[in-house]
């Protein structure tokens, strides 16, 4: 069950993710947007990581056995919800 709901999570986080990210990349939005912008950025960060983390060892059982990473996503998915 935790592994299903993380990678629920996940797929959320990325979904908003991709959208944003074109927008935040934008120098003038990030301007204009300098709070949302550094909101991005660690949501970016987590992101990117935990993607890497995957790429390296793909393995669902060692990547998403923790209440953490759930509790992670969950936070993080709320930022990108604020932004």
């Amino acid at each position: 069950m935790l592994i299903s709901d993380i990678i629920d999570e996940w797929l959320n986080c990325q979904r908003n993710w991709m959208y944003l990210e074109n927008i935040f990349n934008a120098p003038d939005m990030q301007r204009e947007l300098a709070l949302e912008t550094a909101k991005f950025m660690v949501v970016d960060k987590f992101f990117r990581d935990i993607m890497t983390k995957a790429n390296k060892r793909p393995i669902v059982q060692e990547l998403c056995n923790s209440e953490e990473l759930l509790a992670k996503f969950i936070a993080n998915n709320k930022s990108l919800d604020d932004i």
